[in-house]
């Protein structure tokens, strides 16, 4: 609402950090952006802001993503929600939450904005500053997922098991650090079956993996299978149980002798900490 302080506090951490620039990125957009490269083009072209976008088709954008109109040297002409959109062609420049702000300035716009009653979503906040100050879009063309549903979601787990889109993410020239837990490799049994998947350390696999990944200290027991899916930490699946197209949240354990079956546009979801004592077949 306007005369609200909403971003006092976010105002009051950019003062204290002094630094020339300013990057926010949002947590739904799966990519390895070079922000270096970035600041080089919004340095360059004397930005106030600048904003990551990719070339995307339809099918990877959500109704309330925000779409870029733009003309030379990457100008940005205009913005608009992709539900609002009044004709709809078969790719768009999609905003990808990522931008680059002189901190000096984002200091004095946010101050304005909330005594004017700006969006309260800094995103929101920043697309709509595109058109307003000196700005400029940089096109990536890595690797990108936009995960805004369970599908999405999946089909980004699933894009790991393609060997060029796995490089693509980890293995570009940034590198990607997480923290390290050092366990026991996982084990495999002499019965076990285990094809296009992969496998986090402290698992025991004893039946059968298919085009799935699966997630530390994992139990697949004897005559189990596991196909098309997703399980997080901690999952154990009981002998002759069959899971189809689905994902696990962490420490789900399903009773032998069940079926738990989904399909790759519907997989279905088992909330964490769930025992299972009987089937679960569709979303």
């Amino acid at each position: 609402a306007e005369g609200k302080t909403y971003f006092d506090d976010v105002i009051d951490y950019l003062q204290k950090s002094k630094a020339s620039y300013t990057v926010f990125i949002s947590n739904k957009i799966l990519a390895n952006v070079d922000l270096r490269a970035v600041l080089k083009i919004h340095q360059a072209q004397n930005n106030e802001i600048t904003a990551v976008f990719k070339r995307v088709a339809r099918n990877d954008i959500a109704s309330d993503d925000q779409i870029l109109t733009l003309g030379e040297n990457g100008t940005v002409l205009g913005t608009k929600k992709f539900n609002d959109l009044s004709e709809k062609g078969d790719t768009y420049n999609l905003v990808m939450g990522i931008f680059i702000a002189n901190t000096d300035w984002l200091i004095k716009a946010l101050d304005a904005g909330q005594n004017a009653g700006a969006p309260t979503s800094i995103e929101e906040f920043l697309v709509s500053e595109l058109t307003k100050v000196k700005s400029s879009a940089y096109e990536y063309t890595g690797y990108m997922s936009n995960i805004y549903s369970v599908k999405s979601y999946y089909q980004a787990n699933m894009d790991m098991l393609n060997p060029e889109k796995f490089n693509s993410l980890l293995f570009s020239s940034q590198k990607v650090i997480t923290r390290t837990k050092n366990e026991v490799a996982t084990y495999f049994t002499e019965d076990s079956e285990v094809r296009r998947s992969q496998f986090a350390t402290g698992c025991v696999i004893k039946g059968k993996v298919e085009d799935s990944l699966i997630s530390r200290r994992t139990v697949v027991e004897n005559g189990a299978e596991v196909i098309g899916s997703v399980l997080m930490g901690s999952a154990n699946v009981g002998e002759n149980t069959s899971v189809k197209y689905a994902i696990l949240d962490k420490n789900v354990t399903i009773d032998a002798n069940l079926k738990i079956e989904g399909t790759p546009e519907k997989p279905v979801v088992i909330e964490k900490d769930t025992h299972i004592t009987a089937d679960v077949i569709g979303g």
